[in-house]
């Protein structure tokens, strides 16, 4: 991504509701598939960016940092966070030189930069314990393509089943599969519709600013809702999706 889109990113990922609700929603996916009342957890993130996952994983045992970016290093440098044990570059499918193995791997909003998504999950497979775990987020369907795809450098986005069938033709068994920011999906349809009938899609916009106060809470108790279901719920639509995984026997 652009130098800019990490700068905006750092600045706003504390405080937007996006950024918020979804680690909210992320954190209830960790305790159910990832943590299960274990200790001394050892997690591994690829494609950090600026760090924003990092204090959320943090919570839960040992993080090593992947982040191909300098510039966006230096962000997560700048964190000082004890439990973050590793900051390294490195990118998917073949340029990441790690020797260990994780009980977690995640790939959060990464998967759609990468242009060969299959050869990048199939590499990520040998960072991941015997009883580990993959937990990957993506955007959803094709058809909501917009100008924050462009500017975010986008390959793609998907279908949960074909983000499903992706992973299982990788050498995963999927545990758990749901789309997620579904409440706020309608009117983001339209916000992306309108955009689209306006000719805005190849305007480059990070969409990396915190609204007003009042919008920025409504809709972070909005999408935050959606934290009681995480993991329990498989459900039908939304802007994104998660998809629990881990390697085949």
């Amino acid at each position: 991504m652009d130098e800019q889109v990490y700068k905006d990113m750092s600045v706003v990922e504390g405080e937007h509701w996006w950024f918020v609700a979804r680690r909210q929603y992320l954190k209830r996916i960790i305790a159910k598939f990832v943590f299960r009342e274990r200790v001394d957890l050892e997690l591994c993130e690829i494609g950090s960016g600026t760090g924003g996952n990092l204090p959320l994983l943090a919570e839960f045992g040992n993080v090593t940092a992947i982040e191909m970016e300098p510039y966006a290093r230096q962000f997560i440098e700048q964190r000082g966070l004890d439990n973050v044990v590793k900051v390294a570059g490195g990118s998917l499918p073949d340029d990441i030189d790690l020797t260990a193995q994780y009980d977690g791997v995640f790939l959060l909003d990464v998967v759609e930069h990468i242009q060969d998504d299959l050869a990048a999950l199939k590499a990520v497979q040998k960072f991941i314990r015997k009883d580990g775990v993959l937990v990957t987020t993506v955007p959803a369907y094709q058809w909501l393509w917009s100008a924050h795809d462009v500017a975010n450098h986008h390959c793609r986005r998907y279908t949960l089943p074909d983000y499903r069938r992706l992973l299982e033709n990788a050498g995963y068994q999927v545990q758990y599969a749901s789309y997620f920011n579904s409440v706020l999906f309608p009117l983001a349809v339209v916000e992306r519709v309108s955009s689209r009938l306006k000719g805005a899609i190849d305007n480059v916009d990070t969409g990396l600013s915190i609204p007003v106060g009042v919008i920025n809470s409504t809709l972070k108790a909005l999408f935050g809702l959606e934290r009681l279901w995480a993991g329990i719920l498989n459900i039908p639509f939304g802007l994104s999706m998660v998809v629990v995984a881990t390697k085949k026997d």
